[in-house]
């Protein structure tokens, strides 16, 4: 007598074990309204502009964890100076900055990448919110 019943493979069976640990570590995003998963891999986000005062280029990186946090800043002394009027290190505060929504506006164009994609802002802004994993997570 044959039993019945679902027969899984073993690529299904290590398929069923990695989704509840793919879902733990995975990143959603919401940036104006849509959906981006990010991947354990990719969930990592830059800026880049150039400072309308200074004229300098300025570059912020940022990690996707259980809000937007591990910020740092590449930029000149002088555009430094700028934002901080040359009273504290600009990467010693935004280390321990952690926010779960983060905006970009720009008129003249900032290029924003976040999970592998590009966004190009310009006369606009990028609104983004971390939506998985949730804040009490």
């Amino acid at each position: 007598m044959k039993k019945g019943g679902l027969k899984i493979s073993i690529v299904g069976k290590g398929i069923l074990v990695l989704l509840p640990i793919l879902f733990f570590f995975v990143k959603i995003v919401k940036i104006n309204g849509k959906y981006i998963i990010c991947s354990p891999l990719n969930s990592k986000g830059e800026a880049d502009f150039i400072n309308s005062v200074t004229s300098a280029p300025v570059k912020i990186f940022f990690k996707i964890k259980n809000g937007f946090t591990d910020f740092k800043m590449i930029t000149d002394e002088k555009t430094e100076n700028y934002y901080t009027s040359g009273l504290y290190s600009i990467n010693g505060k935004l280390k321990k900055e952690e926010k779960r929504d983060l905006s970009f506006c720009s008129i003249k164009g900032i290029n924003v990448k976040i999970c592998g994609k590009i966004f190009i802002v310009k006369n606009n802004c990028l609104f983004m919110e971390v939506i998985w994993p949730p804040e009490s997570f």
